[in-house]
């Protein structure tokens, strides 16, 4: 078993963000928080994930993303192998684009075990949801939304308070 990476501090966060823009996904691969963190730059998204994020019942706090970017949350998007458990956020999530959710934009991945505290803006965007704001396929298990979600309801509009759109199981 691969020993996990350990992530203690938002500079230790902010650099699993920048190797990430790099385009190494962590596939095959655990990130693990070993204690809460409070993001004082919450303008913080990691792009596409492929790994385990575990957050070990630990905390992120002072997430403050305001974009017009498609697939927006703390992780813009999950891949089919992704994986993010035991994780809780406080913060806000903002966006006009389509796709937001408070953990995670767009997933095809597992999300097991998260909480979402932070506050989903979504007023003039398709697909938000508490946890994940359009979920391709994969799990969501044990997940609670504790924040209000702001969205639109319509023919071609989806809001829900854990699931945005739910395309497949």
């Amino acid at each position: 078993t691969q020993t996990p990476y350990l992530v203690s501090s938002e500079d230790e966060l902010n650099l699993v963000q920048a190797i990430v823009e790099l385009e190494h996904t962590f596939a095959g691969e655990t990130i693990q928080l070993s204690d809460n963190i409070v993001l004082t730059n919450g303008d913080f998204m990691i792009p596409l994930f492929a790994g385990t994020f575990d957050g070990a019942e630990h905390k992120i706090d002072g997430l403050s993303i305001s974009t017009d970017t498609e697939n927006t949350g703390l992780f813009r998007e999950l891949t089919e192998t992704g994986i993010i458990m035991n994780l809780t956020i406080y913060g806000s999530v903002t966006s006009t684009a389509n796709n937001l959710g408070g953990i995670v934009g767009k997933s095809s991945g597992n999300i097991i075990n998260c909480n979402n505290y932070a506050l989903i803006d979504g007023s003039n965007s398709l697909r938000v949801g508490g946890i994940i704001g359009y979920k391709v396929m994969g799990i969501v298990d044990r997940c609670i939304n504790h924040a209000n979600i702001i969205g639109r309801v319509s023919a071609y509009s989806l809001a829900g308070g854990v699931v945005g759109e739910n395309d497949f199981g």
